[in-house]
């Protein structure tokens, strides 16, 4: 029985110790997707990341725009049916530019 209250307490405590600050930072990535040849916008282009699970799409204009709760930087992936792309993000407060 006090091997149970022990391991219930040494999952419980870090939980209950956390304060606000501790909370993860929330971060928008946003950008454009335009073809690299002709520079116009590129629709339904599939942009993530692996790890935290976070995705878009671009819309007609080629923007894209979700959150992410990953420290940075982020690994962002952009998937073409014949081009992929990585792109690490430092600064998620510049817009993010990308060419295929």
């Amino acid at each position: 029985m006090n091997f149970l209250k022990i391991s219930i307490m040494a999952i419980l405590l870090p939980l209950l110790n956390t304060s606000a600050n501790s909370k993860p930072l929330e971060y928008t990535l946003q950008g454009v997707v335009a073809n690299k040849e002709t520079g116009r916008p590129l629709s339904d282009i599939y942009v993530y990341t692996v790890k935290g699970e976070e995705e878009g799409i671009t819309n007609k204009n080629g923007e894209f725009k979700f959150a992410t709760w990953q420290k940075l930087p982020v690994t962002l992936y952009i998937h073409k049916e014949d081009e992929n792309r990585r792109v690490l993000i430092s600064n998620p407060s510049e817009l993010i530019k990308i060419k295929l």
